[in-house]
């Protein structure tokens, strides 16, 4: 073969490895669509395991939230604690996150903090809509949660 047709198929053999990593980042995004940018506040719960439901007061949401970054880091608060998170996303919706270091406050006796983290280390997907979260447990359990700031 002559230089110049190495040349050629050199750049296409290139350009085929860029189109190949892209479609490979963008399989493993951290940056889930509509996530970063607000601080979700829980508004419902409805969890077998650990077995929590309720609807939670507009003045008690602020105890337990989730605040997504663009670098794959998550901070949650759950309740007095401050917890710090990894998380990745698929762009069909999947996620995972994995809480890490956390403080360690002795919250109020009614404290749900240990089951929000518990929960929130179970959830596989999530959607959003406006400002809606939803975050889903295999068992369709479900952490509904809303950006508005009140």
């Amino acid at each position: 073969m002559t230089d110049p047709i190495r040349a050629s198929l050199r750049l296409a053999a290139a350009g085929l490895a860029l189109v190949v990593a892209s479609f490979a980042l963008a399989a493993c995004n951290v940056v889930g669509n509509g996530l970063v940018g607000p601080t979700w506040r829980v508004t419902a719960v409805a969890t077998t395991v650990p077995a929590w439901q309720g609807v939670v007061p507009a003045a008690e949401s602020l105890r337990y939230t989730i605040t997504f970054a663009n670098d794959g880091t998550a901070a949650i608060k759950a309740d007095c604690n401050q917890v710090t998170a990894t998380y990745t996303t698929t762009p069909g919706g999947s996620i995972t996150i994995t809480p890490g270091p956390s403080t360690l406050a002795a919250c109020p006796a009614d404290s749900m903090g240990q089951p929000f983290v518990a929960a929130l280390s179970t959830v596989t997907s999530y959607s959003v809509n406006g400002d809606q979260l939803v975050l889903r447990q295999p068992d369709n359990s479900r952490l509904e949660l809303t950006g508005r700031s009140s």
